[in-house]
């Protein structure tokens, strides 16, 4: 496995490409980081196909608000955010950077930091990673 800055390199030289990158993609790129095969690149193996098991990482965005946002308020936020996020033109771009757009409810959204906070928190007790003071 390669540490992020020789990643971050590789993807100056275009040797792999990645979120965010407004050039195209090179030729053959080595891996994708999702457990499944992107419908955008759907020739480009996974890391699970290239030998390396429970392997996904995924770049995500979010909306907060404030605790105790009021159910309405929420309601009208997601609605607004649902509707936005499934604009063909918004889609169009955001594919053409690399990414994978979806949207997800509150609820949904919540169960999910809490999965992410998990799988990163057993990476952090292996890896005996520890914050400086």
């Amino acid at each position: 496995m390669r540490a992020t800055l020789p990643i971050a390199s590789d993807r100056q030289r275009c040797r792999i490409a990645g979120p965010g990158d407004r050039r195209p993609a090179p030729p053959v790129s080595r891996w994708r980081f999702g457990a499944e095969r992107s419908p955008l690149l759907p020739d480009l193996a996974t890391m699970k196909e290239q030998g390396q098991k429970n392997f996904a990482f995924y770049s995500w965005y979010g909306v907060w608000g404030p605790a105790k946002l009021p159910a309405p308020v929420l309601r009208r936020l997601e609605a607004a955010s649902a509707k936005v996020m499934a604009s063909p033109k918004l889609v169009e771009q955001l594919n053409g950077l690399g990414f994978e757009p979806s949207v997800k409810d509150s609820a949904a959204f919540a169960r999910f930091i809490d999965a992410e906070m998990k799988r990163y928190q057993i990476i952090i007790d292996q890896a005996k990673i520890h914050i400086a003071q």
